[in-house]
């Protein structure tokens, strides 16, 4: 399956990061043309200066657009962890490849289809009693979490629907634990004699 569009983001807890900030990327040339000029208040540049570098009359805005343009600061630090941004997937892995040793085959992961590869920022898996592991990981030192809520508990989303049921398993069920490359592998490793 091929999407229109896809998302990045470069938040402080994804790779790359850049503090804040995103990407996106278009299936369709008309898509990414568009979203250049949305970013940038809609406006075209190769024509929004005339030849005294003043704003040209000619220019025209169509259509509203916003500032989402990176900043420099962000940017500047998205462009310096490049280079070691494959060592620090490779320690994401690496811990993840270390939780799976910890859960062996006690767990449903997620995610965990030959096809793909994560970069395992988190370590997610559906837990028998969520809260209670929850807690017990957190007296040993290891923060683990829902990470989110379901969507449809914000009003943007309309109202809350309790028919769903998967929606409602997953909600109850999945818990997360670091899997980060600042995780050091050793805290996962000294849980080993610690029974869920």
């Amino acid at each position: 399956m091929v999407l229109d569009i896809t998302t990045f983001s470069f938040q402080t807890v994804r790779l790359p990061n850049s503090i804040d900030g995103g990407a996106i990327a278009f299936k369709s040339k008309e898509l990414f043309d568009k979203a250049i000029k949305m970013r940038d208040f809609g406006i075209t540049r190769s024509t929004f200066r005339d030849s005294f570098g003043e704003i040209s009359s000619e220019s025209d805005i169509s259509a509203v657009g916003y500032n989402a343009l990176m900043n420099e600061m962000n940017a500047f630090v998205g462009s310096q962890i490049m280079d070691d941004v494959p060592h620090l997937i490779e320690q994401q892995r690496e811990n993840a490849f270390t939780w799976d040793r910890f859960f062996e085959k006690d767990i449903q992961k997620l995610n965990y289809r030959s096809e793909i590869l994560p970069n395992y920022w988190i370590y997610s898996y559906l837990a028998d009693d969520q809260i209670s592991e929850m807690e017990l990981f957190r007296k040993q030192g290891i923060y683990a979490s829902k990470v989110h809520l379901r969507n449809d508990y914000y009003s943007c989303f309309g109202q809350f629907d309790d028919s769903l049921k998967g929606v409602n398993y997953f909600a109850q069920h999945q818990l997360s634990v670091p899997s980060g490359w600042w995780v050091n592998k050793n805290e996962i490793l000294k849980l080993n004699d610690f029974a869920k």
